[in-house]
């Protein structure tokens, strides 16, 4: 039988560490060996160490310290290699501001107040004007329904003939404006931002670029439960409108010719 000194001793042999005297007791801390590698904690060490306990578990152990050594020579490897290049390692971020085409208003648009003028559009003679305080301004026609909301949006409709009171809008036109104030984001973070809120729950394309008021904008398309198009263009530095579109035309009624000419009406800072 070989004695716990002899079996000790044979792991002193194996690490060239201190000599160790017998284990009495399996909650005795192993002894500290001279077995280190640059860089790792201590904890770690004490950890990985304390599980040796016999000689037949030494190559185990040494095989796992061989893999903390790669890991750390490869780890100081590629930080030598940035700092010597002058780089630094980039860990990738989403990036929402990028359009279908790659195209579209530049952040430095946003600093700059953009003027529309009206386009000529036949067939609104006798419509009605909706201007608000130098923001935005558009015309409707004088059968049409308006409507103002605490958000401060304005809405325009009217109803189709299968339009029935009570239930879903699904006949006429329906379309509202809203200007408000960005809080810092540019204008294809905002078109963004709303994009993915509607997109958990309705069917919704991605942003892309379009002209709204002769001004370069964007805009997305929603379906489901609601259809309709999303606008969004800069009135001034602090403050962007939204118009919305969900005019429904299930007779061919002219509802969506209508709701065209009124999108055709619209100016910004008039």
């Amino acid at each position: 039988m070989i004695s716990m000194e002899e079996n000790s001793g044979g792991n002193q042999g194996a690490f060239g560490g201190e000599e160790v005297g017998p284990l009495t007791s399996t909650s005795q801390n192993p002894p500290p060996t001279n077995l280190q590698v640059s860089g790792v904690s201590h904890i770690l060490e004490t950890n990985v160490m304390g599980t040796v306990n016999s000689g037949g578990r030494n190559r185990s152990k040494i095989f796992i310290w061989l893999i903390l050594a790669f890991i750390l020579l490869l780890i100081m490897a590629l930080a030598a290699y940035f700092l010597g290049s002058g780089q630094t390692p980039k860990l990738p971020i989403p990036n929402i501001s990028k359009t279908q085409d790659g195209s579209g208003p530049t952040p430095s648009d946003q600093n700059v107040v953009p003027t529309s003028t009206p386009q000529v559009v036949e067939g609104i003679e006798g419509w009605l004007e909706y201007k608000k305080g130098g923001q935005f301004s558009f015309k409707y026609p004088p059968e049409a329904e308006t409507k103002e909301y605490d958000d401060g949006s304005f809405a325009v409709t009217q109803w189709g003939p299968t339009q029935k009171e009570g239930t879903e809008f699904y006949d006429g036109v329906s379309m509202s404006f809203r200007a408000f104030d960005p809080e810092g984001k540019t204008l294809k973070e905002t078109a963004d931002v709303r994009y993915l809120e509607l997109k958990d729950v309705f069917e919704t394309t991605q942003p892309v670029v379009t002209s709204v008021a002769q001004v370069s904008g964007y805009t997305f398309r929603v379906r489901g439960f609601v259809d309709a198009d999303y606008y969004y263009v800069v009135i001034n530095p602090t403050l962007y409108l939204e118009v919305i579109n969900a005019t429904k035309d299930p007779t061919d009624a002219g509802f969506t010719e209508t709701a065209g000419k009124i999108l055709m009406t619209l100016v910004l800072n008039p």
